[in-house]
């Protein structure tokens, strides 16, 4: 291929040539080009289709139409391939930004090839590998990497979602991932079942111990820094260096960062992250510089905080957001800061941190779990966090989950101090039914992403009550006709029942 992906699709000497995987089956580009032009660009929004359907639309769209939007009805038939001018192609992507303020950016197929011509001149190893991912398409960096760099790189897209390590099976693959996903694995030690070629990973900073356990499951990684504004900005493949600059990428600091780049239609581009640049082809990531919250005429960085939290050794990581004029803090406990909730109780815990952050501004509100929610780009869901500290009930420590495809445990410990304990009973108190209820809701919504829906409550049972200060396991289990719960320890049961829900087939439409 002496240009780019577009010559697949303008002469019959590539046609026998795979470049899709699906569902087990191959697809060469003469197939694809029998699909796209038996097939009318369908009227649903690109978000909505899987991963196959989405690379045969946008194929189709970019041949059929100047305007590609991710959000907006389509129905032009593709007639024939004729050759188009990449600068003329424009595909709208939508990012919820750093603020959380959903913004559209829009890019140039000339964009986009230059972006993957890019990638594969500094990773020509990746060329004929087959690209698998946990990723969708309809966001800029599986796109990016999923879709265009496969194409413009002689290699194979497996369209098949990987869900779980589990699916990590094939030979000569390029694992493209989020940093949350390889974390989740090292968590649960579930190793892939081949080892792939590559893994590119986006979204969020590599932990170092997540690096070096991607290093051990692959033969290559490569962390990617970058934005939907940008494009990619630099790369590293080891922890312990700096990151290097993408070719035709230059950074400029002054007031603020500005990205100079020809992977976007404006530039530059202002960037919130600081940069020290160290030369020419290097610089050094050193944080946001939009997350400074102004709290009682102070401003107070957030990122300095989680970084003096995490020195601690009962805390693991932490997130920080201004809540109701307040700061709040979201933390994972070490396997230390169990140990030191279990033995001296909430209060002395939450006073242990304050103190030791010996700052006039502390945080307020504190929630303590088991990850820092992520969006399925990797990047911190500020939403969920923000929906954990607009609970009314004071959310138990989630100390700990299993997952499995229709099952899940959460080990949970309902802390002293819980506002639901509050009149229930005074000298006696117990979790209320209807709160072990809510919560077996809440679970099932954010695991299973179900929402039980209203009806009636079935084989509700009561066998023991749970006081405070108690580690206690709740089980959820998709069943067929809705979804069993159970609070339970080592010794005991406490309560079960069955959630309703709509029916399976309801639910996944």
């Amino acid at each position: 291929m002496t240009a780019d992906f577009l010559e697949y699709f303008y002469t019959t000497e590539y046609d026998d040539k795979v470049i899709l995987k699906s569902g087990g089956k191959t697809y060469t580009v003469k197939d694809i080009k029998t699909l796209i032009l038996n097939k009318p660009v369908k009227p649903e929004v690109l978000a909505e289709l899987n991963c196959f359907d989405f690379v045969v639309e946008i194929l189709a769209r970019i041949f059929s139409l100047k305007d590609i939007y991710f959000d907006e009805q389509q129905t032009a038939k593709v007639k024939e391939f004729c050759p188009i001018n990449p600068k003329e192609i424009l595909i709208h992507f939508k990012t919820s930004g750093s603020s959380g303020t959903q913004k559209e950016i829009v890019k140039s197929l000339e964009n986009l090839i230059s972006e993957a011509k890019d990638i594969q001149s500094q990773f020509p190893q990746i060329q004929g590998l087959e690209f698998i991912s946990t990723t969708t398409m309809n966001h800029l960096f599986g796109f990016t990497f999923h879709l265009m760099t496969a194409l413009n790189s002689k290699s194979i897209i497996n369209s098949d979602i990987v869900s779980i390590p589990e699916n990590i099976n094939i030979k000569n693959a390029c694992l493209i991932s989020t940093p949350s996903f390889i974390e989740t694995m090292l968590k649960y030690q579930n190793s892939p079942v081949i080892m792939p070629k590559m893994i590119i990973t986006a979204g969020a900073k590599l932990k170092n111990n997540v690096f070096e356990y991607a290093k051990n499951i692959s033969d290559e990684v490569v962390e990617i820094y970058g934005s939907t504004e940008t494009g990619v900005i630099a790369y590293r493949q080891d922890y312990k260096v700096p990151f290097n600059l993408f070719p035709n990428t230059k950074i400029h600091t002054n007031d603020q960062t500005e990205v100079e780049t020809i992977y976007s239609l404006n530039s530059p581009v202002t960037i919130g992250d600081k940069i020290n640049i160290l030369n020419e082809k290097q610089i050094q990531i050193l944080g946001r510089t939009d997350r400074i919250y102004k709290i009682q005429e102070k401003r107070i960085c957030a990122t300095d905080i989680e970084n003096k939290l995490k020195t601690h050794s009962i805390i693991d990581d932490a997130y920080i957001i201004k809540h109701s004029d307040k700061l709040a803090s979201l933390c994972i406990l070490t396997a230390n800061g169990l140990e030191y909730l279990y033995n001296n109780g909430m209060t002395e815990l939450t006073k242990e941190l304050k103190a030791y952050l010996k700052s006039d501004i502390i945080p307020q509100k504190w929630k303590f779990t088991d990850e820092i929610p992520k969006t399925q780009t990797g990047k911190t869901d500020v939403k969920s966090i923000e929906e954990i500290f607009n609970l009314n009930l004071s959310l138990p420590v989630i100390c700990e989950k299993s997952l499995s495809e229709n099952k899940a445990e959460i080990k949970l410990y309902f802390y002293r101090n819980c506002n639901f304990f509050k009149g229930h009973f005074d000298g006696f108190p117990l979790v209320p039914g209807v709160v072990q209820l809510f919560y077996a809701q809440y679970f099932t919504k954010k695991i299973f992403k179900i929402d039980c829906v209203s009806g009636q409550y079935r084989k509700i049972k009561f066998t023991n009550i749970i006081q405070p200060d108690k580690l206690i396991t709740l089980e959820l289990e998709q069943q067929t006709n809705g979804i069993n719960y159970k609070y339970k320890d080592e010794n005991s049961g406490y309560s079960s029942g069955l959630l309703p829900i709509k029916s399976f087939d309801e639910v996944s439409k």
